[in-house]
């Protein structure tokens, strides 16, 4: 995570060409090409899954839902159908239909013979237009969307274009929630389904399964009605029940992406001028962290940024920062990380360049270690953001660093900090206060790596981060030979007589 600093200055002016989107069949294009905005497409606006959420689908109108003062633009089908009993009917297995006697309603799915066939076929369905995303075909994956609903077309062709943009290699549907089904002359299907997927690796850990120990996930709520041809999707929108961090920023629809060579850099339309110039910058800092990445054995195969207005901060992966934080990296499973970049925190590019290597400095310490849906920051914060200060800075001294007036005033203070391990501030403390934290964190790796060299500082956040298996105690007594108390003592004196 990166805090502006006390002398934030934005000095540079630079300003990108025309931002670019991927073009929506091409899988990995080296330029993006420009995509016009289908009029109508649904305009995405963040949600959090903090806040109360309503099921709304995809389909006949556009509906904001407002809460919280953050909005939820959807798209919502007609009148919902009540299930009554006359003249209702529902296909079986065979396609043949049978009416309900006037005075009945649909049985539950707990007590409905053909609920559960129903349901495999369903997934049947979903599964062959996932397979199709996964060969990179968009007429494959456009088949099981209803062509009647031009919305929810336009959202799943955007969804495509994204997935294609961030090189995805894993796309499968779970049913993960109940199943509402209601119909009137034909058999309309409604349940949660869990997405797992992947980006850049070969293959997601736990066989594509949900959750800390496998693919990171997604959940809508779908919406399906029986066609001549077969089932097609009517209607998206969000569950109930969303996971930990959603939404995701590709999630709502309306990404367009800047690709660089190691690096992709995405934002909502409307909102990518910088896409470009910041995937050319992007590139410079991966270079960077690329060569910490191979001492600590880490290997981040692509690296993704995802540029946030102000709403889109506090909303995308459930962040909810408060103000004065600019840069977040969030382990969304046990082998990805995401970088999210609050865009009116962003200055020129330098101070853009220094933001994202600090966060990718995250990212190269945590991926692939089985962290496992965390924000990056959760252990011994002073040393995770001391080591991403650290690589943005690419080992010049922490004195030279902008928070070094911090560390000054928080050394001739009269409550010092007496111990390397110190706790994060509240996210109530002063700026000041947070920047004293950053920087000491700063001071305490640069420190680790002048007396005790760089190699033994490497190895301490191997041990530390990357193998987890180490106290600081013991990471101590293996990388620098002596308890971490008595490194403690050594480095505290050592930053103060830097004052």
């Amino acid at each position: 995570m990166h805090l502006r600093s006390s002398s934030f200055d934005d000095s540079s002016g630079a300003r990108p060409d025309k931002p670019v989107t991927p073009h929506p069949v091409t899988p990995h294009p080296v330029t993006p090409h420009p995509v016009t905005p289908d009029p109508d497409q649904p305009h995405p606006v963040a949600s959090t899954a903090r806040r109360s959420r309503k099921r709304l689908l995809l389909g006949g109108a556009l509906a904001a839902v407002v809460a919280a003062g953050a909005a939820v633009a959807v798209v919502v089908t007609g009148p919902a159908q009540s299930g009554k009993a006359e003249g209702f009917t529902r296909y079986v297995a065979t396609g043949e239909p049978f009416t309900l006697p006037a005075g009945r309603t649909a049985m539950s799915p707990a007590n409905d013979p053909n609920s559960g066939l129903t349901s495999f076929i369903v997934k049947d369905v979903l599964d062959r237009q996932a397979q199709a995303l996964l060969r990179h075909d968009l007429t494959g994956w456009l088949a099981t969307v209803d062509p009647a609903k031009p919305k929810v077309v336009a959202y799943y062709r955007d969804l495509y274009a994204a997935m294609q943009a961030l090189d995805v290699t894993g796309f499968a549907y779970e049913n993960t929630g109940s199943i509402d089904i209601t119909s009137k002359n034909d058999l309309r299907w409604q349940s949660d389904y869990g997405i797992t997927y992947c980006f850049s690796r070969p293959e997601c850990a736990g066989g594509g399964r949900a959750g800390p120990l496998g693919s990171p996930s997604i959940t809508q709520h779908l919406s399906l009605r029986k066609a001549d041809g077969g089932w097609l999707i009517e209607g998206v929108g969000t569950s109930k029940k969303p996971g930990r961090y959603e939404p995701t920023p590709w999630q709502n629809g309306g990404m367009v992406f800047a690709r660089g060579k190691r690096v992709t850099v995405g934002a909502t339309r409307g909102h990518d001028k910088r896409i470009k110039e910041l995937a050319a910058i992007a590139d410079k800092a991966a270079a960077v962290t690329d060569r910490y990445a191979a001492k600590l054995g880490s290997s981040p195969n692509r690296y993704r940024i995802y540029l946030a207005t102000d709403k889109e901060w506090s909303a995308w992966f459930t962040s909810g920062e408060e103000e004065g934080y600019r840069g977040q990296a969030f382990s969304i499973n046990d082998i990805q990380s995401e970088v999210v970049l609050k865009a009116s925190e962003l200055g020129g590019a330098a101070d853009a360049r220094a933001v994202i290597q600090h966060e990718l400095g995250h990212v190269v310490a945590f991926d692939g270690t089985g962290v496992g849906q965390v924000p990056v920051t959760m252990f011994y914060d002073w040393l995770s953001e001391g080591f991403a200060e650290y690589v943005s800075y690419d080992g010049r001294p922490a004195t030279s660093s902008d928070r070094a007036p911090a560390v000054r005033t928080l050394v001739k203070s009269r409550k010092p900090y007496r111990s390397l391990d110190v706790g994060r501030p509240s996210v109530t403390s002063k700026l000041p206060t947070i920047n004293q934290f950053y920087g000491w964190g700063a001071f305490a790796v640069d420190c680790m790596a002048q007396k005790y060299g760089k190699p033994a500082m490497l190895g301490f956040i191997k041990d530390m981060y990357r193998t987890r298996s180490m106290t600081l105690d013991r990471a101590a007594q293996k990388n620098y030979g002596v308890p971490f108390d008595e490194l403690s003592d050594s480095c505290v004196s050592w930053i103060a007589k830097k004052f």
